[in-house]
């Protein structure tokens, strides 16, 4: 690979679904889960795709599927994550932990009911991406070849649209602007061979794009910046986590911006090579998600990803887990390897860089601004109910983009968000011509999977360039959306859905008393659910540590 240097095979799975509506001039959609290390499989079955798995794992039809009108490609990356490999190892999938061990070294795995015997990764730290700005590099050279060896597969109109969720907030804007970066480079006569890759759009959904940017959201939306009214955390707790972002020295921020100052200094290109400043990076992620983002965890009430559910949350369901570890299905898909749903290699990897506190060389807000200068229509979609990257930490980000009309951006109020059904408002958008940031009513962090029609409805007027308001207004410089400077809409959180322990999802959806009863062989479990024993308490006590919180941020 170009500008990589790596001594670890490289295998990139992909998915493409061809539009199922007038194929060869539909538009290619570019669709990445987050992580690090999280599989853009789980929005082929739990978001977008065009199918999802029901309770008997069967495939059916998703009516909102984004391939009724794009061609969609879903790529598993940095290597590592979901069916993407480096080296086939036969190892062993921890369920409690979600951590694959090589091989069997104690050899007692295989009496142990929470391990699943199968073919991974090498699950080697160092067979990967370690950084954001390293995956761009990856995610480049993916495309160079895909759009080489499956040419027939390309637009007629050779656009490339990135749509991207959860820590893609930083994937999207680092990976496009990287793309633009290479493509100036390619003009000038320097990637001899290397084809330049006409990006048109980026859409982000509830994206963490920038540390020091959105970390203070956290505490403000789980005290009362939701307009829930569900207190997330206590008064005293959130003094606590701004007093621990704000103390200097040594707090949150200082931390962050010795980080940022050491990454300019050693590491401007962002390779993740460069020790002091490895150290200092991973010790102001640390630091800020346990003490700032921490105290909403460790409370142990309210869910990651949606403050109206227990934080024992299972939605939007793992029925695709169990379907495709189905030896016929990885058979039909073609893979050596079985699935990684969450690669927790990856996400260490990243966490031994301290990507999350890092910025990319250009900075990711001037990454966003890069693209919006070049024209390229930028997209940022947050359902309100998220905590892990809250829609308030999201609008921080959108009006602190300095592009050349961010001005008219700021000025342009809140409008609200129809839908073709003519019914109540199912959001709110703040957008000046190209670039716009909606909040989404009643959805938690993965938008497409709690409002599949919004999400959907929205995807077609952003890529259709018309407003997101109504989709009946074309785009232009002169267009802004009026209304109110603030969305104050409050709303009721419906009741949350009843705890289901779920096999294949322990660590985010099973009380300890039923772990335990996992493991020593009482619990009575069917189709993966734990039907007996039932969870202790209706939010049971869970182990909390700074761990836990790593594990959660990873869709």
């Amino acid at each position: 690979m170009r500008d990589v240097g790596h001594d670890y095979p490289v295998h990139t799975f992909f998915w493409y679904f061809k539009s199922q509506t007038d194929t060869q001039n539909a538009p290619l959609v570019i669709w990445m889960n987050g992580g690090p290390g999280a599989s853009s499989i789980f929005g082929v079955f739990n978001e977008n795709g065009p199918c999802f798995i029901n309770s008997k794992l069967e495939p059916e039809p998703r009516l909102s599927s984004w391939n009724q009108f794009y061609n969609v490609l879903y790529v598993d990356q940095p290597v590592q994550a979901g069916f993407s490999y480096d080296i086939p190892t036969p190892g062993f999938l921890d369920l409690e932990t979600g951590n694959i061990i090589p091989n069997d070294p104690d050899g007692g795995l295989h009496a142990n009911a929470t391990f699943i015997p199968g073919t991974f990764s090498s699950q080697n730290v160092n067979s990967t991406a370690n950084t954001t700005e390293n995956a761009a590099r990856h995610f480049w050279n993916f495309l160079q070849v895909w759009s080489r060896d499956f040419h027939e597969y390309i637009s007629s109109d050779n656009s490339i649209s990135i749509w991207t969720e959860s820590y893609g907030g930083r994937y999207g804007p680092g990976f496009a602007a990287f793309i633009e970066e290479q493509n100036h480079q390619i003009r000038r006569g320097f990637l001899p061979g290397a084809k330049q890759l006409n990006i048109t759009t980026l859409g982000i959904v509830n994206g963490c794009v920038d540390l020091l940017t959105q970390e203070t959201s956290a505490p403000e939306f789980a005290y009362d910046r939701n307009t829930y009214g569900i207190p997330g955390i206590t008064y005293e707790e959130y003094e606590a986590a701004c007093k621990a972002y704000k103390q200097y020295p040594g707090g949150c921020r200082d931390k962050i911006n010795n980080c940022l100052n050491l990454s300019n200094i050693e590491d401007p290109a962002m390779y993740g090579n460069a020790t002091n400043t490895n150290v200092a990076c991973k010790m102001a992620s640390d630091f800020c998600q346990d003490a700032v983002e921490g105290p909403y965890i460790y409370r142990k009430q309210w869910a990651f990803y949606d403050i109206a559910h227990c934080y024992l949350d299972a939605f939007p369901g793992n029925e695709f887990l169990y379907y495709l570890s189905k030896e016929e299905i990885l058979q039909a898909i073609g893979v050596p390897v079985n699935y990684t749903d969450i690669s927790n290699t990856v996400g260490k990897a990243f966490n031994l860089t301290g990507d999350y506190a890092r910025r990319d060389p250009r900075g990711y807000l001037q990454d966003i601004e890069i693209l919006l200068n070049a024209r390229i229509q930028v997209a940022m979609v947050y359902g309100d109910r998220d905590f892990a990257c809250n829609w308030i930490g999201g609008e921080r980000v959108s009006l602190g983009v300095n592009y050349s009309l961010s001005a008219d951006f700021r000025r342009a109020g809140y409008s609200n968000i129809t839908t073709i059904h003519g019914s109540d408002p199912v959001g709110q958008v703040r957008q000046h011509g190209m670039f716009s940031f909606s909040r989404i009513f009643q959805s938690g962090h993965m938008v497409p999977a709690y409002q599949p029609d919004v999400a959907f409805t929205i995807l077609r007027r952003v890529m259709g360039q018309t407003d997101v308001a109504t989709g009946k207004i074309p785009l232009s410089d002169d267009y802004s959306t009026d209304g109110t400077l603030n969305s104050t809409v409050t709303l009721t959180a419906p009741d949350p859905p009843s705890i289901t322990c779920d096999l294949r999802g322990m660590a985010s959806t099973c009380a300890q008393n039923q772990i335990d009863a996992i493991k020593d062989g009482s619990a009575k479990i069917e189709n993966g659910i734990i039907l007996d024993p039932p969870p202790q308490a209706d939010c049971p006590t869970f182990p909390t540590s700074i761990d836990f919180i790593g594990e959660l941020r990873r869709h």
